[in-house]
């Protein structure tokens, strides 16, 4: 997860993949994104009604 903003009372954050990973992700049904453990104190912030935005890019290889 790699940050927030907010546009009225719903949060959106940003999910970051590369396009390999985000197509096996769609392919598998696209509806539960996990995270890592260095990421547990900001996953809990996530609330009912936010929005998890997919960011795709190429990777670093």
């Amino acid at each position: 997860m790699a940050g927030l903003w907010h546009r009225g009372r719903m949060t959106y954050w940003l999910n970051l993949f590369i396009v390999e990973t985000w197509r096996e992700f769609k392919d598998a049904g696209g509806t539960l994104s996990g995270f890592s453990g260095r990421r547990w104190n900001t996953a809990q912030r996530l609330q009912p009604g936010d929005r998890l935005r997919p960011i795709t890019g190429t990777g670093t290889g």
